[in-house]
């Protein structure tokens, strides 16, 4: 879809705001036209020989009169283009936000720093047109108005007058495609610089322990220098346009200064004539209509770029999903997220897996053909070597990555899309690294849970984390750190655990929870699991007292189900199980090496 018809869709949405503001600009561009019209006369006035059609006084009256209504338009429209112009940059960002928690998470998506500078810049650059139209429109007005003034007191003049505005209109047109490419490349660039530093901030401590301060020095100045290569070459571009345009107009002063002289001289022409003459060229009526232009069409370029960065964000690649959605709560109380509904048809009674295949790009690694079937309140380990393909299973699972094909059945019913159903309070998932805010614990379980109508302390006892909040300074409200620094690994892992638990799913998925614990800890987290009623767990683990409590173990190797079972039986039966239990958890690959 075109950048027009994306910006005429969103004006669409709210025609009266657009109107109200197309007002404000076209009033305010054509007030200047009775100000040279007074200008005009107060000249012819003071001259004996012209004739005036008031007095001076009048004169003087109507100009202060003109200028107050000028100003009082002025600061009102800049007051509601400010109000229309937030409005809609903060619906854009709530939906794009929106499409980024929506869409699938297996969809490509540009980096965090990178997705920031889109939400922000983009989205103002966007909006550049939106605000410019009116103002062209009332310039175009304007202009029409001004030119038939003019004709009408001087053709000849007037023509001198206006080529060189038009002139500068086509000389700008020109440089469209300049203007686009130039604001394409500082757009990606500062993407690139601001992506860059959201990862390297990420990963302080890393960079630091890898001694690699001076390759990520390097990386930065070099980054730095296209980002100002970049943005030189924009401000060239654009500070030659409107070099175009102030040129044209004192090339444009300059000829009617020369030309008025001769025809005063003359007799035919006023110093009234020469005032509007100058106040409409040089004042802003026609000399402001080539950089509107301008303006206009740098403007819908940059829009255009912004639209194509902003697209990847959006569910379904539509322009138009940034312009919808519901209103804004932009006034009374926060509007905490509902929990998913559960109706009496959703509850699991078995999940059924059927040929999953996930095999990621450009390799074979992956899951293949993997089978599962879950049923209500059993315990089942996927265990295997490293690179087996555990991990992959449960992401391929949740639709954290993409399928190649396979089938997820929920009571029998098919999950079309498992981002958005296996969600809590269906299912719940830890993964092997949590991810843990700069906020208290208390937040970092509850997630934007009330606490009223959750069972905190319930969920900190079943991952073992009692004992832990009690030696913490501020027990529940302690504050984490960015990423929970201040937590040991297991502690982090058992926050996330909590956070999972205090959900109440029907469905626990663990990714090698018990790898950061001690074993009194995981025996007791596992005993405490096993206590919860009619709970079905997917778990995966190589740990000995998770094995002894499955039901059902599946063990895989190089992304296929070697082996699946008992642990009685698969200790006799599966030569990969043995290992597995002897310790050897090496992948193949490394352990042939």
């Amino acid at each position: 879809m075109s950048t027009w018809r994306l910006l005429l869709s969103l004006i669409s949405r709210h025609p009266l705001l657009f109107t109200a503001n197309g007002i404000f600009s076209v009033v305010l561009t054509s007030l200047p036209l009775a100000v040279g019209l007074i200008t005009r006369e107060f000249f012819n006035a003071l001259e004996p020989d012209a004739q005036a059609r008031f007095d001076v006084s009048t004169i003087v009256i109507l100009y202060v009169v003109v200028q107050f209504i000028v100003s009082f338009v002025r600061n009102g429209g800049q007051s509601f283009e400010s109000y229309l112009r937030e409005l809609i940059a903060a619906r854009m960002q709530r939906n794009a936000f929106e499409g980024l928690i929506d869409s699938p998470p297996s969809r490509a998506r540009p980096s965090m720093g990178e997705t920031i500078n889109r939400l922000r810049d983009d989205v103002t650059e966007i909006l550049g047109p939106l605000f410019s139209i009116p103002a062209m429109t009332g310039q175009v007005i304007s202009f029409g108005i001004a030119l038939f003034v003019l004709v009408r007191i001087d053709p000849w003049m007037t023509v001198v007058a206006f080529a060189p505005a038009l002139a500068a209109i086509l000389i700008t047109r020109a440089f469209g495609g300049l203007i686009r490419s130039s604001q394409r490349g500082q757009r990606e660039s500062s993407g690139a610089l601001t992506s860059f530093l959201g990862e390297v901030l990420s990963v302080i401590q890393a960079v630091r322990l890898a001694g690699t301060q001076d390759h990520t020095l390097n990386r930065f100045d070099r980054l730095s220098d296209v980002r100002r290569t970049a943005s030189l070459k924009n401000g060239v571009v654009m500070r030659l346009v409107t070099g175009v345009n102030k040129g044209s107009i004192a090339i444009t002063t300059g000829v009617i200064l020369i030309a008025a002289s001769q025809m005063m001289r003359a007799g035919t022409f006023t110093v009234g004539d020469f005032s509007l003459f100058v106040a409409y060229v040089a004042g802003g009526t026609v000399s402001s209509f080539p950089e509107t232009f301008a303006s206009l069409l740098s403007s819908v370029r940059r829009s255009a770029v912004s639209f194509g960065r902003l697209l990847p964000l959006t569910p379904t690649g539509d322009g138009r999903a940034l312009f919808g959605g519901e209103p804004l709560h932009l006034r009374g109380g926060s509007h905490p997220p509902q929990r998913v509904p559960q109706t009496s048809t959703q509850p699991l009674e078995r999940l059924e897996v059927r040929g999953l295949t996930c095999i990621y790009p450009n390799s074979m690694v992956g899951i293949k053909e993997v089978d599962l079937d879950l049923p209500r309140g059993t315990f089942t380990v996927v265990t295997g070597r490293i690179g087996s393909g555990k991990t992959t299973l449960l992401q391929a699972l949740l639709g954290l990555v993409p399928n190649d094909r396979g089938e997820i059945l929920w009571n029998g019913r098919v999950v079309e899309a498992p981002w958005e159903f296996l969600v809590p309070p269906r299912c719940a998932y830890t993964p092997q690294v949590p991810r843990l805010f700069s906020d208290t614990l208390r937040n970092n379980i509850l997630l934007g849970l009330k606490q009223a109508e959750t069972d905190v302390d319930g969920a900190i006892r079943l991952a073992v984390l009692e004992p832990d909040v009690a030696t913490l300074e501020n027990g529940l409200d302690t504050v984490v750190g960015p990423r929970g620094v201040k937590l040991s690994g297991g502690q982090a892992q058992r926050t996330a655990a909590s956070r999972m638990f205090v959900r109440k799913p029907d469905l626990l998925l663990f990714d090698d929870l018990s790898s950061a614990l001690d074993v009194e800890t995981e025996h007791l987290l596992w005993q405490r699991v096993f206590e919860m009623q009619d709970v079905t767990s997917l778990v995966v683990s190589h740990r000995r007292s998770a094995l002894r409590r499955a039901d059902n173990i599946i063990v895989l190797r190089e992304g296929e189900v070697d082996a699946e079972g008992k642990l009685d039986d698969l200790l006799r039966s599966s030569a990969e199980m043995q290992r597995i239990w002897a310790g050897e958890l090496d992948s193949p690959d490394s352990a042939s090496a």
